[in-house]
């Protein structure tokens, strides 16, 4: 995956999900590690509000095709492009 971070200004980071766990039935927490051009570890916890604002948009046609289209047909590392 790619990330940015409004300190490091368009400067993309690779990174990588190391895990995700749910802890104490209300929250699911997702480790994050990214590797270049820094090596960080981002921990990311989610709970209830965010899973009602996510799930939704993860469940629109045009983003769930789009998403099932990268599992079955893309491989390799993402790479966007321009401005995102």
């Amino acid at each position: 995956m790619r990330v940015r971070s409004t300190g490091l200004g368009k400067q993309q980071m690779k990174a990588r999900i190391r895990d995700v766990q749910l802890i104490k039935k209300d929250s699911l927490i997702m480790n994050v590690e990214t590797q270049e051009p820094v090596q960080w570890h981002i921990r990311i916890v989610m709970g209830h509000d965010d899973f009602i604002r996510l799930i939704p948009q993860i469940l629109k046609p045009k983003t769930l095709f789009g998403v099932l289209k990268l599992i079955l047909f893309k491989k390799g590392d993402c790479n966007p492009e321009g401005e995102w």
